[in-house]
C-alpha cells in the first residue's frame, strides 16, 4: 500500500476523509487508523476507494494498493 500516492490522490479529488469513511461505511477513526497504517486497508477498501476517488487506470491502482511503499 502506498500511502503518500493515496493522501494525494484524495487532496487531488478534494473528499473530505469523513465523507470518504461514511461512503466506506466505517468510522472516521478506522478510515484514520487505516491510512495510519495501524489497521489493514481489505481488498473491499480497496476496490470502494477505487470507485470513490474514480481511480480506472489499472496501473494507477497497482501503484496506490498493490505497492510496498511506506505508510509515512
Amino acid at each position: 500500500m502506498n500511502i503518500p500516492k493515496l493522501r494525494a490522490k484524495i487532496a487531488e479529488r478534494g473528499i473530505k476523509y469523513n465523507d470518504i469513511a461514511k461512503q466506506m461505511n466505517i468510522t472516521p477513526q478506522a478510515l484514520n487508523r487505516k491510512m495510519k497504517g495501524q489497521i489493514r486497508f481489505l481488498l473491499e477498501d480497496a476496490i470502494e476507494l477505487c470507485r470513490i476517488l474514480n481511480i480506472d487506470d489499472p496501473i494507477e491502482r497497482n501503484e496506490i494498493f498493490l505497492s510496498d511503499s511506506s505508510h509515512k
